[in-house]
């Protein structure tokens, strides 16, 4: 049994960032089946003299995946899939997507549906299963479980991040050996999402989409 990432941790760090959060309005919690997550934003005062939230959340869940629902003011609860949200364009300036993306069909698709519905310079904050890694003592885990499509690693997340357009260059990655879930914050540039099945690393490199940390590598020998 996988445990549970460190949502909360993430979203607390994220909460001292009060200029950020500040310039924030519409947010997007994906797959929040008992809607905490989306609670949280609703809970969520920037200062002390703040005495309700300032956001408007939808909570996007899968049909016939809702456990349960806090009710506030400011969430909707909607019903539908990742890849579709049906939300309109530039919509959004925060997407929250902790332990579901593994769950979409067409991963590629639904990154480029939550690029469209981000705002330029909107922020998509997501974690994933690492399908192998490496524990405390060093031994090699291969996980795999029902209902998740698609197995990810931190190089392959950012290839298709970057390919859907996600700035990756200027973006937060987290991953320990210990812990099975990779952590990345990216932004919306303006390079719109690209082919998958014709980019290269290069043409991701030339777009300024991929980490510094990779330059060398995808010079000298075209992947990582």
């Amino acid at each position: 049994m996988r445990s549970p990432p460190d949502s909360y941790g993430v979203l607390e760090l994220l909460g001292t960032h009060h200029d950020f959060m500040e310039s924030i309005k519409n947010v997007a919690v994906i797959g929040d089946s008992y809607g905490d997550y989306a609670s949280w934003w609703s809970d969520y005062r920037c200062n002390d003299e703040q005495t309700k939230s300032h956001y408007v959340i939808k909570n996007f869940v899968r049909k016939n995946q809702c456990r349960g629902h806090n009710k506030r003011p400011n969430i909707r609860f909607i019903e539908t899939d990742f890849s579709n949200t049906g939300a309109g364009n530039e919509t959004f300036d925060v997407i929250w997507a902790s332990n579901c993306f593994q769950q979409s069909a067409d991963p590629y698709g639904t990154l480029q549906h939550w690029w469209n519905i981000l705002r330029t310079d909107g922020m998509l904050c997501l974690s994933v299963p690492q399908a192998t890694y490496f524990d405390d003592l060093g031994r090699l885990q291969i996980n795999s479980y029902s209902g998740e499509y698609s197995g990810w690693n931190i190089v392959n997340l950012i290839q298709a991040l970057a390919t859907c357009g996600f700035d990756c260059r200027d973006g937060h990655f987290k991953q320990t050996k210990n812990d099975p879930y990779i952590w990345a914050s990216v932004y919306k540039g303006t390079v719109s999402p690209q082919d998958p099945a014709t980019t290269s690393w290069y043409t991701l490199k030339e777009l300024n989409l991929t980490p510094v940390s990779l330059d060398e590598c995808i010079d000298c020998y075209g992947y990582v």
